[in-house]
């Protein structure tokens, strides 16, 4: 899970990029869309992703 403000410095990213050759491994990657919870998430998640008032 990848929910860190800046992503391009996520452990996740690096490890996909170093294990993607290695048969056996393989990831897969979700969006809003994917979300099976209630919908009160899917619209919170949603408001985060647009938010205009981001800290720094």
């Amino acid at each position: 899970q990848i929910d860190l403000e800046n992503s391009k410095n996520s452990g996740l990213i690096q490890v996909q990029t170093l294990l993607k050759d290695i048969d056996g491994i393989s990831f897969v990657n979700f969006n809003e869309k994917d979300i099976v919870r209630h919908d009160l998430v899917k619209y919170i998640i949603k408001a985060y992703s647009q938010n205009e008032f981001k800290t720094d």
